[in-house]
């Protein structure tokens, strides 16, 4: 994890600019940087590289011979919100910048070369939005992809799919541009070549994609980075250039030679800033100054850029022209409807891409995609010119089935292939019988305002709809032609209506199906808010709305709707400044008034009414009466009426208050029938006759969980069910504490050991402090509380982030709050705390939800170390991180029971993280959870050899560790393999006879010599380490075989004298020694007498 440390820690800075002062933040340094420790092989590809640059840079002839290189480009455009969906007006015009820059056609770049730097140059680069998608199909070279995820940081997931982004399209082929929200005020960043293909490509900031010179007043931008020269920079670090300060103080290289040493960014407009002893290049497009004081890339720059995409480079395959002609489907000829009697005709036109290319004679035609037996052909064959209009005629249509074909029409010169698209929808005279589906036919108390549906016919284009108040169809009261089965009317109450419809399309007309049904009685109720008026918080001084805030009303009564009226009272001293929704229980929205009104305006017994004829805009001043809203409150027919309805205004300029006084609602339609007065109309609830409100269904059959006798399904009935509300058939319960697997909650709590630490006072930098805690069960979080105990004065100066293991993600807890207040006491952060973090103050004692959610780490796994991570911004206020605790809880992995990547059925120790499966015995128990390893009887925690049978659990020097697995079984330094006396300490390993065993453990041994002459030299007999045996027998005998010499204690005293004391004859003797007197041990041998 620590390799990601360096990428987290430049994002804990890199966060703060934007939070600080509005300048450029971009992540591609620190994103290569961790490029490079994840890929090593990367830093080969870029040294290849540098030598490409190299060779290019000192060869004329190459920089001469340029021609220009085109890059097909596809846009992903990520989005949470419908401003984050941006225009395809907005992305064309950030294609038009970075033509311009990199052509050297920007309105700067004349200025720069001739006045300020001569070296300023055309990198002769341009950009096109692919023209064909990686299937071959025509693209308008833009992707779009609505995403749950709000924010994106600097992790890299926008790239993926399955992880709430978008796969690149093949990017050896593709320049892969994403555009997405981000977080933390970070602009964009890029992939530098040689890394991971799945990941190439640039990011950037959707609000920064495109420019503002080009606004048709769809544009999204924020200044001042809104002339779309982010991209630009992010482009040239694509394309293996470097930030030109070269991401250090002086001396710190960007690998250009023509550009000046800086020793760091500019922002803003800094020109004529000088350090390292010249000027920098503050115009250039890889400093970081404002877009509008952008405008060159150099010479040297150029080298850098082209080398990588010239042949030997890391991208050259992306070097693609693009087309020299296309092919565009006349607007009456798109989507077109055909009769399988007829033929069908689609015109297209012909447009020269490339003034240069001369073959137009060449280019033919053909035509994909058609429907079974139909044929194709071309007037003319061949175009001639540009701008020519072919006519394509499908014809033999008398077979085809009915349905919408996609029609892809393409033209070739030989080299390429063109492609265009339309559809053709083909019916016959063929109708399907329609049946009524709702209303039911002859139903009674259906809505007045009904939507009448019907069986679908895929024969159908149209279908045309009649409501008539009797069967004969004489008094219609409502008609019309839909292209879909369902048509909305407003009828009566308390009348019966007759409803005819018939299917159409270009070969006919279908039969009328008929159906009827009666309106019910519409019934009006009022319902009032109470409580105290309700402030509504000043925006704040050019920082953005004020908190929204909202009133409630609660509706009892169970009615369909067919209408809705608010009155409002809210007072205010600029009227104008206020936006006013109503929410509806099921969550549908209707803005009311949108900041209409002026000075001094508020509302006054203000009725809001669809079918008013003033609108709320035209009003001014105080509003009362009755007005339209500016949004439309018949969307809220057809939902149910019981609920929270919500009252919320927010303000968005400063300098003004009031309040939400009071508000009424008119909710008026069919009350439904309730049977169990849960509020839930009998033919929407799962559970008719049991109350309940929530209509909770986990098993999604239809019936509610309260009278569902199997909640989940899983076959077992909720009263044996250990696990009730989860599947699991097999009721797994491995701990046997009647909680089924699936849904018995683990938790852990872990606490760091590293504590105290010490926040410096006095840093010339901000300063980043690390505390880490292991956590050792792996499951499925599914919920985290953390706690942190912090010294520290101003607490504004700290940021706490919560890092988990992978490194991969984190998230603040605490940015900046507090103000000047001192010190987190006991702070608990907690997803379900009701007050959240940013409205508190030091010393936070108590339970707050964090500034980012905890639940963003749900779903992960929990094992690892986890870290917090406390950046202290500002000197001269320390203290010290004094506790850091986390409790995580969450499900077994039902495949996986501890997490370890080895699935159940395989897993020989289930509940144990043991992904190595050691298995030391080979018992198919694996060490981690089985009690004896070495199987030897005798359980680990008694067993002095664990992993090692010794079931005598022999322990020679008695130091804990069995004979069995000691490397020194005496314990005399030297280890056995070595020890010539392995059980016996004998550290100076003496070895007489050199027979491999020391002495202190060799068997007796006895010297062959014996000369009693009085010259202290063997005037004894001796036998080295009898000592050690007692009760040994020592014999001598003459070569006779008499008997000379006899000792069963033998003190190494013997001076060779014989019976009767007499010194025995010098000569050789024969000895038997019985080794301990057992008779175990026989030593035999001779000896001589000398004199």
């Amino acid at each position: 994890m620590k390799r990601k440390f360096y990428f987290l820690v430049a994002a804990f800075f890199m966060i703060s600019v934007s939070l600080v002062a509005q300048e450029r933040t971009c992540a591609a340094a620190e994103n290569l940087e961790l490029q490079l420790q994840q890929n090593p092989g990367q830093a080969e590809t870029l040294s290849r590289l540098e030598e490409l640059t190299r060779q290019r840079a000192t060869n004329p002839s190459i920089q001469r011979n340029a021609n220009v290189l085109y890059i097909p480009c596809v846009v992903h455009v990520v989005y949470n919100t419908d401003a984050q969906n941006i225009s395809d007006a907005q992305i064309q015009s950030q294609i038009d910048v970075i033509n311009k820059d990199f052509r050297g056609l920007n309105v700067e770049f004349d200025n720069i070369q001739q006045n300020i730097w001569p070296q300023a140059a055309d990198m002769e680069i341009e950009f096109y939005l692919a023209q064909v998608d990686p299937d071959g199909n025509p693209t308008n070279g833009i992707t779009r992809t609505q995403t749950s995820i709000s924010s994106f940081g600097f992790e890299e997931t926008m790239k993926s799919t399955a992880d709430g982004g978008q796969d690149p399209w093949d990017t050896s082929l593709y320049f892969n541009f994403w555009t997405v929200n981000f977080s933390g005020g970070l602009l964009g960043f890029a992939q530098f070549p040689g890394g991971s293909p799945d990941t190439d490509g640039i990011v950037m900031g959707y609000n920064f994609f495109g420019s503002s010179d080009d606004d048709d007043g769809s544009f999204v931008l924020s200044a001042p980075f809104d002339k779309g020269r982010t991209t630009t920079h992010e482009i040239g670090h694509f394309l293996n250039l470097r930030h030109i300060w070269g991401d250090g103080p002086c001396g710190q290289d960007d690998f250009v030679a023509d550009t000046p040493e800086s020793d760091a960014s500019n922002g803003g407009c800094q020109a004529g800033s000088m350090s390292c002893g010249s000027v920098d290049m503050v115009e250039n497009y890889m400093d970081y100054s404002d877009d509008a004081c952008m405008g060159l890339f150099t010479e040297g720059q150029k080298n850098r850029m082209r080398a990588t995409l010239e042949p030997g480079g890391p991208r050259d395959a992306l070097v693609q022209p693009p087309f020299p002609f296309l092919l565009a489907v006349n607007a009456g000829s798109q989507d077109q409807d055909v009769c399988t009697t007829d033929d069908a005709t689609i015109d297209f036109t012909y447009n020269l891409n490339d003034p240069d290319f001369a073959d137009t004679s060449s280019v033919t035609f053909s035509a994909s995609g058609l429907p079974a037996g139909a044929t194709a052909t071309f007037s003319p064959t061949s175009p001639s010119a540009d701008g020519d209009v072919i006519t394509l005629t499908i014809s033999n249509l008398g077979g085809a089935v009915v349905d919408t074909y996609a029609i892809t029409i393409e033209a070739t010169d030989g080299n390429d292939v063109v492609p265009t698209a339309t559809s053709l929808s083909v019916f016959n005279a063929t109708f399907a019988t329609l049946t009524a589906v709702t209303p039911a036919d002859g139903s009674i108390d259906a809505n007045p305002n009904a939507t009448i549906e019907w069986t679908e016919d895929n024969n159908a284009d149209n279908y045309e709809v009649d409501v008539a108040t009797d069967s004969g169809f004489t008094n219609i009261v409502a008609a019309g032609v839909v292209d879909r089965p369902e048509f909305e009317a407003m009828l009566m109450s308390n009348t019966q209506y007759f409803w005819r419809v018939r299917a159409v399309n270009d070969c006919g007309i279908g039969n009328y199906a008929e159906a009827s049904f009666t309106t019910g009685n519409v019934q009006c109720e009022v319902f009032n808010s109470t409580g105290a008026p309700v402030p509504i918080p000043d925006a704040v001084f050019f920082g953005g709305p004020g908190d929204p805030v909202s009133s409630a009303i609660q509706v009892t009564e169970l009615i369909e709707i067919n209408d809705v009226n608010v009155t409002i009272n809210v007072s205010h001293t600029w009227g104008d400044d206020l936006i006013i929704t109503l929410t509806s229980p099921s969550g549908t929205n209707v803005v009311l008034s949108n900041r209409n009104g002026g000075q001094g305006s508020s509302y006054v017994n203000t009725i809001f009414d669809s079918d008013a004829p003033d609108p709320i805009s035209s009003g001014s001043g105080t509003f009362t009466g009755t007005f339209a809203p500016d949004g439309d409150l018949s969307i809220l027919n057809g939902e149910t009426s019981p609920g929270e309805w919500l009252l919320t205004a927010q303000d968005f300029v400063s300098g003004d208050t009031g309040a939400i006084d009071s508000w009424s609602i008119e909710v008026c339609g069919i009350p439904l029938p309730d049977v169990d007065g849960d509020l839930v109309a009998d033919a929407d609830d799962n559970c008719p006759d049991t109350p309940n409100t929530d209509q909770s269904d986990v098993d999604g059959d239809g019936l509610g969980d309260v009278c569902d006798e199997d909640i989940d399904n899983d076959g077992v009935l909720n009263d044996d069910d250990n696990c009730p509300s989860t599947a699991n058939a097999d009721q797994a319960d491995l701990d046997n504490n009647g909680i089924g697997e699936a849904c018995d909650e683990i938790c852990n709590f872990g606490r760091a050991e590293d504590l105290p630490i010490t926040i410096l006072e006095e840093q010339d930098e901000p300063q980043v402090y690390f505390t880490e805690l292991f956590i050792e069960d792996n499951f499925i979080i599914e919920d985290i509380n953390v706690q942190v105990d912090i010294t520290h004065s101003w607490n504004s100066d700290l940021r706490i982030a919560l890092i988990e293991p992978s490194g991969a993600d984190f998230i603040w807890l605490s940015f900046e709050n507090g103000g000047s207040s001192d010190n987190y006491t006991g702070t608990v952060f907690d997803d379900d705390a009701t007050e959240p973090i940013a409205s508190g103050t030091g010393p936070f004692s108590g339970v707050f939800a964090p500034d980012e959610p905890l639940s963003t780490f749900n779903g992960t796994f929990s094992r690892g170390t986890w870290t917090l991570a406390v950046v202290d911004m500002v000197d001269a206020d320390g203290g010290s991180i004094n506790d850091f605790t986390i409790e995580i809880c969450g499900l077994r992995d039902l495949t996986d029971y501890d997490g370890d990547g080895v699935l159940n059925e395989d897993d020989n120790c289930l509940l144990v993280y043991n992904p190595d499966q050691a298995d030391n015995d080979g018992d198919g128990d694996g060490d981690l959870c089985d009690p004896d390893d070495d199987n030897d009887g005798v359980l680990d925690e008694d067993d002095n050899c664990q992993f090692v049978a010794n079931a005598d659990q022999a322990d020679n020097d008695g130091d804990g560790e069995g004979d069995a697995c000691d490397p020194d079984d005496d314990n005399d330094g030297i280890l056995d393999v070595n020890d010539n006396c392995q059980f016996t300490v004998n550290s100076d390993q003496v070895d007489v006879d050199f027979n491999g065993i020391g002495d202190v453990c060799d068997n007796i041994f006895a010297n062959d010599v014996l000369s009693p002459n009085g010259d202290s030299i063997n005037d004894t007999w001796e036998i080295r380490s009898i000592e050690r045996f007692p009760g040994t027998v020592v014999t001598v005998f003459n070569r006779w075989g008499n008997e000379v010499f006899k000792s069963s204690n033998y003190q190494n005293d013997w001076g060779g004298t014989g019976p009767g004391g007499n010194v025995l004859p010098a000569g050789a003797y024969y000895f038997i020694l019985d080794q301990g007197g057992t008779g175990d041990t026989i030593i035999t041998g001779w000896m001589a007498i000398i004199f």
